[in-house]
C-alpha cells in the first residue's frame, strides 16, 4: 500500500507515493460522520493522490459509521429482509412502492433515505405491516414473486398461530 507508483497531478508524473490517515467529515444523508480516512499521498511535493480503492472503502467507513449512529439496516439486513419473503429485487421494490434500482444500492452499501429506511425497518420488524403492503401492492407482482410471498406469509401465519397456542398452553398449566 505505501511506496506505490501513482500519477500527481501536482507533480504531472509517476510518483512514489505513502498512506496517512486523517480525520475526515463526510455528509451522510445531512449528517456530519467523521471517520479516521486513508489517504494516498506524493512523497515528492505531499498532493493528495486519487485512489478509488481508498476513497471507495472511506466512504463505506463514513456509511456504516452512519448506520451505527442512527440504527439504519446495514446491506445484508436490507437483503435478509427481502429473503424472508422470497421475493427478487424487482418484486420487492414493486411490493414497497420504490424503485428496483433503489433496492440494488441499498443491497450494495448506498445508504437509504429515512422515509426508505423506516419502511424497510417496518418491513423487517413487523408481518401484519407487510400483509398490508402485499394487500395494498400485490397485483403488482409478478406470478414467481407473488406466489412466493404468499407461501411466506402463509408460514407467518401458521408460526404466529403455533406461538399463541404454545402461549395459552403454559398460561393454563401454570
Amino acid at each position: 500500500m505505501n511506496n506505490e507508483m501513482f500519477y500527481c497531478e501536482g507533480c504531472k508524473s509517476n510518483v512514489v507515493t505513502h498512506v496517512e490517515i486523517r480525520e475526515e467529515t463526510f455528509d451522510v444523508r445531512g449528517a456530519d460522520i467523521t471517520i479516521n480516512s486513508r489517504v494516498r499521498v506524493c512523497n515528492h511535493n505531499h498532493h493528495d493522490i486519487y485512489d478509488e480503492a481508498l476513497d471507495s472503502k472511506n466512504i463505506e467507513m463514513a456509511f456504516e459509521k452512519f448506520r451505527q449512529e442512527n440504527d439504519y439496516l446495514n446491506p445484508q439486513e436490507i437483503k435478509e429482509t427481502r429473503e424472508k419473503y422470497g421475493l427478487s429485487q424487482r418484486g420487492f421494490a414493486s411490493l414497497i412502492g420504490v424503485g428496483s434500482a433503489s433496492i440494488a444500492r441499498y443491497e450494495r452499501g448506498s445508504v437509504p433515505t429515512n422515509s426508505h429506511h423506516t419502511l424497510l425497518k417496518n418491513i423487517r420488524d413487523n408481518h401484519d405491516f407487510v400483509k398490508d403492503l402485499y394487500d395494498d401492492n400485490g397485483d403488482k407482482l409478478r406470478r414467481l414473486d407473488k406466489r412466493r410471498i404468499e407461501e411466506k406469509l402463509d408460514y407467518e401465519d401458521e408460526q404466529d398461530i403455533i406461538e399463541e397456542t404454545i402461549q395459552l398452553y403454559i398460561k393454563k398449566t401454570q
